[in-house]
């Protein structure tokens, strides 16, 4: 929900860690028919790897730990590192699930 209020313009980026509706959640799978999703394009090169992750994770780590965290990784040790990371959000007090998951892009066209 607060999200999209980001989205919307309503309130800045910057509010969104510690706004008190930030629990409300505005979509879900498997609750209707069909799910609305977002789509974001763009070019993925051999060697990125998506990290694909529950507020969880995004909720007690910032962006720019994230972003250290994952120096280097270039497609070893993922299933290591999602296992410090879903610790470190449990050391911090993570108030429901963790999840964490990596898609590494290979080279096949």
């Amino acid at each position: 929900m607060v999200q999209a209020l980001v989205d919307s313009g309503a309130i800045p980026p910057s509010a969104l860690a510690d706004h008190p509706l930030g629990h409300l959640v505005n979509r879900a799978v498997g609750t209707d028919e069909t799910v609305e999703v977002d789509i974001f394009e763009g070019e993925a090169l051999p060697g990125d790897i998506f990290l694909l992750c529950s507020d969880g994770l995004t909720g007690l780590v910032t962006d720019n730990e994230l972003e250290a965290a994952l120096q280097g990784l270039e497609g070893h040790g993922l299933d290591e590192k999602s296992a410090e990371l879903v610790a470190l959000a449990h050391e911090r007090g993570a108030p429901d699930n963790v999840t964490v998951g990596f898609l590494p892009v290979d080279g096949a066209s």
